[in-house]
């Protein structure tokens, strides 16, 4: 054998003509040499090359014979020696259920369409899966890509659509490409992608695989449509204080304070009522609260809490911490002195009543038709939360601009009032003294054209804020108007 030696069985004598030797390869090696001047080799297996190689073409019990041929020096006699070579036969790891077993290697010839080293991975097609899917040798078959199907995956399939998408009904072969028919958030060939809203309106991020927006600085909302919030100078806000412990003032010249005698501020459960509800005005956007802006009840609020906890169950603030608060800086009793309300003097003794004053982000300067959403946004505050207050903490809001808005408002409404009412007593007076119809439309009309006109000009064109001061303005041209066209028609 190539490398090795084989031996001949039995030993070689030149009487003996018949011999097996046994080779563990694949290609074996015959040379053949004299020992003695009286022979020499003169053909193995009929050809004059010495030595030869051989291949095993099968094995054991079959074997190769080798015959190599042996001429005397005086050429008179030919003897003729015969090896038959084995080659031990390899058995297969498995049963090759789906193939032969080939002994000279030891492993199994799988029939057609059937794979791995027993034969029992069956995957068909030509090519293997039809080049639609891949053999699994763990699954032992063919595992098909998306929308195919079938032993072979030759099999067409409509697509999985995700998030609610539908697929497109139609012929299904190995050259379409099938499509689903998506709802209205998603996109994507199987639907998996996400539309962002408003594609976060230029202002953000989209995350396809969720649909959420990652806003930019300053930007908010699901669709990143909150615009930063302009600042305004803290001068020129709104201010108004929320009151605990007053339900209301007395009616009369000198108007007083009605104080709610349900209110305690020694209570634990008030005091944490008040704080919660100074933190949920911060919380809430709609309310536009100033951060810069804080109450004394804050900040005697986060002085305790900094001291850490007590080993008293009472209230968070008691009246020690009061008077430590205002006696600490004189510049503190300018500032909050009027925000509390104590039975004794510095701030001794039962809280009567406690303010808080806050600014938010709402220009005084602004008119009331502009001002009125943001009073609305804070007395529905105020209301939900008096719904939930505990006994005696429901809570006051007082703000001059809210008052000022309140009268500026009654004017406007009036105004109205006093339009409709002038252009239909001069209509009224225009048919009786007339009694022609046409005549008191046109001269009724005329006026109203007039004011139309005059109200576009100024609200549209010139941007005016429209106020008391425009108001009385306006009632003044109405009687101007009607008492013109009460001169046409009596013309």
């Amino acid at each position: 054998a190539m490398g090795n030696v084989a031996r001949l069985s039995p030993e070689f004598s030149p009487e003996w003509t018949t011999y097996t030797a046994t080779v563990d390869t694949l290609t074996f090696e015959v040379a053949a040499a004299s020992r003695s001047s009286w022979a020499e080799p003169a053909s193995v297996n009929g050809s004059a090359i010495v030595p030869r190689v051989f291949d095993i073409r099968a094995a054991s019990p079959s074997f190769e014979t080798v015959q190599v041929v042996v001429v005397s020096g005086s050429r008179s006699e030919v003897t003729t020696y015969s090896v038959q070579v084995f080659f031990p036969a390899k058995e297969c790891a498995g049963s090759c259920g789906n193939g032969t077993c080939n002994h000279l290697q030891g492993l199994c010839e799988c029939e057609r369409d059937y794979f791995g080293d027993d034969c029992s991975v069956f995957c068909p097609g030509s090519p293997t899966c039809s080049d639609r899917g891949v053999c699994n040798a763990t699954l032992k078959r063919c595992v098909c890509d998306e929308s195919f199907d079938g032993a072979d995956c030759s099999t067409r399939i409509c697509p999985t659509c995700k998030n609610g998408g539908v697929c497109v009904l139609g012929t299904q072969n190995l050259t379409d490409n099938p499509k689903c028919d998506c709802p209205s958030t998603n996109y994507g060939p199987r639907c998996e992608r996400w539309w962002c809203p408003m594609n976060c309106s230029r202002a953000g991020a989209c995350d396809s695989s969720t649909g959420q927006c990652t806003c930019y600085d300053g930007y908010t909302g699901e669709d990143c449509s909150g615009m930063p919030e302009t600042m305004h100078p803290l001068a020129k806000c709104v201010d108004l204080a929320l009151v605990w412990g007053i339900s209301g003032h007395a009616p009369g010249k000198e108007p007083r304070p009605l104080y709610d005698d349900g209110f305690d501020m020694a209570s634990s459960v008030t005091q944490a009522w008040i704080l919660d509800t100074l933190k949920e005005a911060r919380r809430t956007p709609a309310l536009r609260t100033r951060p810069e802006v804080t109450s004394w009840i804050e900040r005697v609020s986060d002085i305790v809490e900094a001291r850490g906890p007590s080993s008293s169950t009472g209230p968070l603030i008691g009246e020690q911490d009061v008077v430590a608060y205002f006696s600490a800086r004189e510049n503190r009793v300018n500032w909050y002195g009027k925000d509390v309300g104590t039975t004794g003097d510095k701030f001794t003794g039962r809280i009567t009543y406690v303010r808080s004053r806050l600014t938010i982000n709402v220009m005084r300067t602004w008119g009331a038709t502009r001002m009125e959403p943001h009073f609305e946004a804070w007395r529905a505050f105020v209301e939900s939360r008096n719904a939930l207050a505990p006994r005696g903490a429901k809570v006051l809001m007082v703000s001059e601009s809210w008052s000022s808005m309140a009268v500026e408002l009654g004017v406007l409404r009036s105004t109205v009032q006093a339009f409709v009412t002038a252009v239909g007593v001069s209509w009224a007076a225009v048919v009786l003294f007339t009694g022609s119809l046409p005549l008191a439309f046109a001269a009724i009309a005329g006026t109203v054209l007039t004011i139309a006109t005059l109200m576009f000009l100024v609200l549209s064109v010139l941007r005016w804020e429209f106020g008391a001061v425009q108001a009385m303005g306006l009632t003044t041209f109405v009687g101007l108007g009607v008492d013109y066209s009460l001169h046409l028609v009596h013309a």
